[in-house]
This record gives C-alpha cells, sequence and structure tokens, in this order.
C-alpha cells in the first residue's frame, strides 16, 4: 500500500496532534532500538521495542494515536528521517528495528537488515526459545542502504513481526498484572531472546576490538 506522504516533514505539518515521539539515550549503549511505526500504526511494536530496549539501549518510538486509519501516519524506512531520530542514531554501532508485517497469516518473524553477524545471532536466539523466523524477502528484506535501520556504522537488523504472532505476544502482555525479571510468558521470553542475542553480539564486538588494539 503507498503512503500517504513522502516523507515525516510533511506528515508532521499535516498530522503532528495525532503522532507522539519518545526517545531516551541518556547513558545507554551504542545499541539503538526503534519502533518507527508504533502505537495504531503497527500494534505492540512500540511495547517490544521499549521492552528490548529496557534501561541498556537507546530507544526511540515514533507512534500513531488517530481515533481511525492509522495506516496513513506510515512512512517507509527508507524515507524516514526525522530529527529526534538522528540524535538517536548519532553515535550508535548497530540498530535494531521493530515493525509489523499482515503476512503470513503464521506466528512468524521475518529478519532482514544488512547486518549478518547479529541477524544470525537473532535467528538461532529466537529458535531456541521456541519462536518461528525467516529470513526476510523483498519487500521485507530492509537491505536498502538509506532504510533507517543500516543507518548506522555496522547496519543493523528489521524484525518484521506478523500480525498472528503480535496478536499472541500481545495476549500474552495484556495478561500478566506485571513482567519482572524471570517472567516466563511469550511476551517476556520473546524480549529475553532479543536481548540475548543483542548482548552476545556487543560481547563478541567488544572482544574483537581487544584483540584488535
Amino acid at each position: 500500500m503507498r503512503d500517504s506522504y513522502r516523507d515525516i516533514s510533511q506528515l508532521m505539518l499535516v498530522e503532528a496532534t495525532h503522532v507522539a515521539i519518545r526517545y531516551d539515550l541518556s547513558q545507554r549503549s551504542d545499541i539503538a532500538v526503534i519502533a518507527p511505526h508504533a502505537g495504531l500504526i503497527e500494534p505492540l511494536t512500540g511495547e517490544l521495542a521499549e521492552a528490548i530496549a529496557g534501561s541498556d539501549h537507546r530507544f526511540y518510538c515514533f507512534s500513531g494515536r488517530a481515533h481511525q486509519n492509522n495506516r496513513r501516519l506510515h512512512v517507509t524506512s527508507t524515507h524516514f528521517s526525522e530529527p529526534v531520530l538522528t540524535r538517536v542514531l548519532l553515535g550508535a554501532s548497530v540498530a535494531l528495528t521493530v515493525h509489523g508485517c499482515r503476512q503470513p497469516m503464521a506466528p512468524v518473524t521475518h529478519l532482514g537488515g544488512n547486518n549478518v553477524r547479529l541477524r544470525n545471532r537473532l535467528e538461532r536466539s529466537l529458535l531456541h526459545a521456541g519462536f518461528q523466523v525467516d529470513r526476510a524477502q523483498p519487500p521485507l528484506a530492509g537491505r536498502h542502504p538509506h532504510n533507517l535501520v543500516n543507518r548506522t556504522m555496522q547496519g543493523g537488523v528489521q524484525l518484521e513481526i506478523s500480525r498472528v504472532q503480535r496478536r499472541e505476544l500481545g495476549d500474552a502482555y495484556r495478561r500478566s498484572d506485571g513482567h519482572e525479571t524471570g517472567c516466563s510468558c511469550r511476551f517476556c521470553r520473546y524480549v529475553a531472546a532479543v536481548r540475548s542475542a543483542l548482548e552476545s553480539y556487543s560481547c563478541a564486538a567488544r572482544e574483537h576490538l581487544y584483540r584488535s588494539a
């Protein structure tokens, strides 16, 4: 489906009252966790991104909150440029973006983006936690250099989470009174699997720098 606006600047001229931007980069790592289509645009992507970022990683969330037709607030990632996002990406070495897709009618996460090493770690970690994943194909592959997930030094990985999988994760998210450390609901297991892959990737990167010094 074609976007209603060519970029964020054009969208904000018309729709500023229907969007909310949240972010945090104070005392955060060089990993940026981003939900560019959160709120009612691609439901649950913002909650997942915030949980994955936790208090450790940079966080950015662009949320739609219109009363209807939030799809009009979607700007494709290759055209998504926004001042606060630029601040979050500045100095970040790698990015993880959380998206929602409609197809297939199965609980699966499509893994895209240009950082193959991080993608492989995420694939192993999610599979080990019991979640179905596959390698994203166009138009969900996220390989274009202008895609916001690839605007860091090491590129990044794009999670395209199917509607069915988001529904399952959302049911678990809403059923729990609180998602404490060690919570075993599907939402928390998914988040923990992604965070584990990010930590493993960071440790490997630090070890590589140490050996190269």
